[in-house]
């Protein structure tokens, strides 16, 4: 198929195919990469406002060694695939559980469970999130849903 077959929605960097009405979507990932105040880099792919979604999110994920990510939850179901890298995964509402990781790892964390990864080791932790929301969404301990605030 040729590229002029391809419909591209200027610097959004999401690209449809002319005439299919089928909802399929590619996302050039470059162009949806946001820093979070809680320690992460995340560039999102599939979300409600880039394809449509109404159940789903995925994201490509870094979180530098030696870093340690704010402790927050997701009213939603996660679940991660470790690229590269390790991490420590604090978890529970005190934080009180910790389990380590490293490439090849699937983590599923139910909604609701306060967690704080932390990336160790001689390489940066790279990974891909899915959600069961389709925008990105998460709270601090003490507040959100969870807390009826």
């Amino acid at each position: 198929m040729s590229s002029s077959n391809y419909e591209a929605t200027p610097k959004s960097g999401i690209i449809k195919i002319k005439g299919d009405n089928t909802g399929v979507v590619v996302v050039r990932s470059s162009e949806h990469t946001q820093e979070y105040t809680h320690g992460f880099t995340r560039t999102w792919g599939i979300t409600g406002t880039t394809t449509g979604s109404t159940a789903i999110s995925m994201a490509y994920g870094r979180l530098p060694s030696g870093s340690k990510a704010q402790p927050h939850y997701h009213p939603f179901d996660t679940a991660i695939y470790t690229i590269a890298g390790r991490a420590r995964l604090f978890y529970g509402e005190k934080l009180e559980f910790m389990i380590d990781t490293k490439a090849g790892d699937f983590v599923y964390l139910p909604a609701g469970i306060i967690h704080a990864p932390e990336a160790y080791g001689d390489e940066d932790l790279q990974f891909v999130v899915a959600r069961t929301a389709p925008e990105d969404v998460y709270y601090l301990p003490g507040e959100g849903p969870a807390y009826g605030k």
